[in-house]
């Protein structure tokens, strides 16, 4: 069993790869780790290593001119042939340009009156600055609050009645 629900890969275009251990993601009651086995789903325009998902780490890379988001997703599977899978986001931002990259934002159903949030931080990547140099923006808005925690990201977003709109987060 995956035990999170979706994984964000950063990675600096061009540089060394990232490299995450799979083995804390997942628990398999009467498996042992080295005995379970990682795929993953074709993905563009970066590599993802195979001979180390066989050794149940993920190491993701991408070309200096490879910037941009991907999705992906893992499927880890026991010796029994039972299986689970992990969403994967992949954003690889260039150092260079010093842009950062963004992308895998979800739809947010709001029922009127209750506020709902969303981490900004879990979409995006820059591959030369931390989540606390960060500044968001929302534009577009009109029949939505939004109000974006400058220091935690949290966008907190509120409709009083129903609408439906596209919210642009910077």
């Amino acid at each position: 069993v995956v035990i999170v629900p979706l994984l964000k890969v950063g990675v600096r275009a061009g540089a060394s790869p990232t490299t995450i251990s799979l083995d804390p993601l997942v628990t398999d009651l009467d498996t042992p780790a080295d005995q379970l086995v990682w795929t993953h789903d074709p993905v563009t325009r970066v590599q993802v290593d195979q001979s180390a998902l066989r050794n149940r780490r993920l190491q993701v890379s991408a070309a200096p001119d490879s910037v941009g988001f991907r999705q992906t997703s893992l499927a880890v599977i026991d010796p029994t042939a039972l299986s689970d899978t992990l969403p994967v986001r992949i954003y690889s931002a260039s150092a260079v340009t010093g842009i950062p990259v963004a992308g895998g934002l979800p739809d947010v159903r709001l029922a009127a009156g209750i506020p709902d949030t969303l981490d900004l931080n879990a979409y995006y990547f820059d591959a030369d600055h931390g989540d606390a140099e960060m500044t968001w923006t929302a534009s577009g808005q009109q029949e939505v609050f939004v109000a974006i925690d400058s220091v935690s990201h949290q966008a907190i977003l509120q409709s009083l009645q129903t609408s439906i709109e596209d919210i642009i987060f910077t």
